[in-house]
């Protein structure tokens, strides 16, 4: 068995344990882990202070801000739970928000299977206007 079958199976199996059906958990597990990279935004960007922190993080050079990932199991709205953290060299932490429910269901899975997951920040979005509100974009890699 490859170790790419071996993630597959690791997350389908915690995908299983949440209740999902094994089949799509496999296509799931599948294409989580195929997938070189997997862009996606972040979640609940404007509840508390989380968009005067993403402005914040619009002051700093790219290369200056780490992404990190914290499954949150004892989170009462989602047991699946992952919490991004946005990191400013030298600066410090903030939670910026959470991944998208179906995302963070793959990804607290591979979490739980003690696979590595690597995040990494992208972009923040919504300046084109005074209007819009901040969100924030990063990369997910299995």
């Amino acid at each position: 068995m490859t170790a790419q079958h071996s993630k597959v199976l690791a997350i389908a199996n915690r995908l299983v344990g949440q209740h999902w059906q094994r089949a799509h958990a496999m296509l799931s597990a599948w294409a989580l882990v195929k997938a070189q990279t997997v862009e996606t935004r972040v979640a609940g960007v404007t509840f508390g202070q989380r968009q005067e922190a993403i402005a914040h993080l619009t002051r700093y050079d790219d290369s200056r801000i780490r992404i990190s990932l914290r499954r949150e199991s004892g989170n009462a709205h989602d047991p699946a739970a992952v919490a991004v953290i946005a990191t400013v060299e030298g600066k410090g932490s903030y939670t910026m928000g959470y991944l998208p429910r179906a995302l963070a269901a793959l990804v607290s899975a591979a979490q739980d299977a003690h696979r590595s997951v690597y995040s990494a920040f992208e972009r923040v979005t919504g300046l084109q206007s005074t209007c819009t509100n901040y969100g924030l974009r990063i990369a997910l890699r299995v």
